[in-house]
């Protein structure tokens, strides 16, 4: 987890129940981690600071994620290009693996279509100062 002690709003329980919250568990179980009653983890969980800390801490979760996510899908990637060029593969699984590649190749394109609107409308948004 995430040290969230260094935020300077937060001591150490409410950086405990924050990294709880961030990691998934319920306010019950972050109390726990914290060494403090539900209803005080109930209550931290209502600060701005805390909430602030979780969102940050989501966050790099996210990007931890995402990382190894382009890892994987790299190496799943060359395995689908692999099997769909190795000429010892019966037909099928070769048609297969290209199939994959092409889904993959629809996929990412769409994101990356979706990406690049929501990037332009932002960029207007900004500019009206919305």
């Amino acid at each position: 987890m995430a040290d969230l002690t260094a935020e300077k709003t937060l001591d150490w329980r409410k950086a405990k129940v924050a990294e709880a919250l961030a990691a998934g568990l319920t306010k019950a179980a972050a109390a726990n981690e914290a060494g403090v009653s539900e209803s005080t983890a109930r209550r931290y969980a209502e600060l701005p600071e805390v909430q602030e800390a979780v969102r940050k801490a989501e966050s790099a979760r996210l990007v931890a994620l995402s990382r190894k996510l382009t890892d994987a899908s790299d190496q799943a990637l060359d395995v689908l290009i692999a099997a769909m060029t190795d000429a010892k593969n019966s037909a099928n699984t070769r048609i297969r693996a290209a199939l994959g590649i092409l889904q993959y190749r629809k996929e990412f394109y769409e994101l990356t279509a979706v990406q690049t609107q929501l990037d332009d409308l932002e960029a207007r948004l900004k500019g009206a100062g919305i």
